[in-house]
């Protein structure tokens, strides 16, 4: 090969690094966009709000000085698809509400509640009225998708006596609802840390059984009467996990 072949072979291949060197700049910048993109577009999905049921307005900020009232006015915050995380100041006590819609719907959303350092906050429920057939509680509905974490949290489950035996299909404290949309995706319920208080005469499962959907519990104590049994609605304890269900759980 000549020396003039030569050169042009080489002046060839600088050019191609020089052209590999401009493709791979171009795809680091464009990668370095789209991270940029997607941190921004799920920073705006992400709400952090406090509520103080006691004292808070549903029209305050949602800070700690000014905290929300009410788990639906927080939700009410948070786009379709997004993260709305709640720290509780104080305890907690969700409403019953008689039929659908359930007291909070959790539409598309994943609600995260947890609390500041120190003491446990209670989240409680009110039970369905004395006199029918049936007990009803059906305090959350997981909509869309929709999931419940409950992270550092001491969920009080309600005492039946003086209440029908027989438990009502809308008696637990996580329903998966497929009301007003199609339904779609797999809803999800994490219990991680904090306690769980379950009285001997129990009023309520945690949990639908009937749909598909993720069960974690995980780092929780149990006081009072055991975990099982008391899981699923219409699940006998010691029987095994659904197919339908992703658990942490082996037997329910």
């Amino acid at each position: 090969m000549s020396m003039a072949a030569l050169i042009s072979a080489s002046d060839r291949l600088a050019a191609c690094a020089a052209s590999f060197e401009g493709a791979n700049a171009a795809h680091i910048a464009l990668r370095d966009a789209l991270q940029a993109e997607f941190s921004t577009r799920q920073a705006s999905l992400a709400v952090t709000v406090h509520v103080n049921q006691a004292v808070g307005s549903d029209t305050a900020a949602g800070s700690a000085q000014a905290p929300l009232r009410s788990l639906d006015a927080a939700l009410a915050r948070t786009p379709f698809g997004g993260v709305c995380t709640v720290i509780l100041l104080a305890d907690y006590e969700v409403p019953y509400a008689a039929g659908f819609p359930y007291s909070t719907r959790i539409d598309g959303r994943r609600l995260v509640l947890t609390a500041p350092p120190g003491p446990l906050r209670a989240l409680t429920f009110n039970r369905g009225p004395l006199g029918g057939a049936t007990r009803q509680l059906a305090p959350f509905s997981l909509e869309n998708g929709g999931s419940l974490v409950l992270r550092g949290i001491k969920t009080v489950i309600p005492d039946a006596t003086g209440y029908p035996a027989a438990i009502g299909s809308d008696c637990q404290i996580v329903a998966i609802s497929r009301h007003d949309r199609a339904y779609s995706g797999i809803c999800e319920l994490t219990l991680r840390g904090g306690e769980l208080a379950l009285p001997t005469n129990h009023f309520a499962a945690l949990l639908e059984a009937g749909s598909p959907c993720a069960l974690t519990i995980e780092g929780v104590t149990v006081t009072g009467a055991p975990l099982a049994g008391r899981v699923m609605w219409a699940v006998a304890a010691g029987a095994t996990t659904p197919r339908h269900v992703l658990s942490t759980l082996v037997t329910l």
